[in-house]
């Protein structure tokens, strides 16, 4: 294991001429940019938290899809997660065990292993990474794990993050769960000697996807990554059917 429940061991696949194209565009800079607006598209002042489950893994229909589909909806989730990674720190939630992560990649999308490792992204199982997470609810659970990768020390457990203070927190995934885990907490961050409120911005995916679906929501989710980051407040985005017909065409396309 490499850095985290799910990292791999094989090199990082090789992705098609358009899929490398994609993989290996990197947010522009902007000159007209405030040196503050700069500094929030820094990756130390941005986290990133993917869930897992039906959005970087089409977990509702897996079992049941081709496995060239399969292969790929891997290559569109590898270009998400190295743009997100260029751009900010990026963890993995599931709602599913770290071995099964492991087994579900091994099975279905093996080119995303050892890529989580070579970009540094861990999975954290809700179960698994709320300490004392018995008794919990779901949504309870998911906010004692955020607000712990958010920098709080929760607990007796502490993050690799304590003590960070984010400039901005994006939680991309199918589940309301994250977006109200979110809402409940009041992140800050410390600016020239005051504290200021972190910036939280949500995207939330369509509720049990097809793997194409999914592919392109994610392909829909590469377009945007530089405007979302930049854009200067809280943000909430929620994937509707219409909004896909244009990355579905082209993945029909493919």
């Amino acid at each position: 294991q490499c850095g985290g429940r799910t990292s791999g061991h094989e090199a990082p696949c090789s992705c098609n001429e358009a899929a490398s194209d994609r993989c290996s565009t990197r947010t522009p800079s902007t000159s007209s940019c405030s040196e503050d607006l700069e500094r929030w598209c820094e990756r130390d002042a941005t986290l990133i938290i993917f869930a897992w489950d039906d959005t970087l893994c089409p977990s509702t229909t897996i079992s049941d899809a081709d496995k060239g589909v399969l292969r790929l909806h891997a290559l569109e989730a590898e270009c998400v997660l190295r743009s997100a990674a260029r751009a900010g720190r990026v963890e993995i939630l599931s709602t599913v065990s770290g071995r099964v992560v492991e087994e579900t990649i091994a099975l279905y999308m093996p080119s995303l292993r050892g890529v989580l490792c070579e970009l540094g992204i861990e999975v954290y199982s809700v179960g698994e990474g709320a300490s004392g997470g018995r008794g919990l609810s779901r949504r309870q659970a998911i906010t004692k794990l955020i607000r712990s990768l958010c920098g709080y020390k929760v607990g007796s457990s502490c993050s690799k993050y304590a003590g960070r203070s984010w400039e901005d927190v994006v939680i991309i995934g199918h589940s309301s769960a994250g977006r109200f885990a979110l809402k409940d907490m009041a992140l800050r961050r410390m600016q020239r000697d005051r504290w200021k409120a972190s910036r939280c911005k949500q995207v939330k995916f369509i509720d049990t996807p097809s793997v194409v679906e999914l592919s392109a929501q994610l392909r829909r989710l590469f377009g945007l990554l530089p405007a979302l980051l930049r854009h200067d407040g809280d943000l909430d985005i929620e994937f509707v059917q219409e909004d896909l017909q244009c990355a579905l065409d082209e993945l029909r396309r493919t």
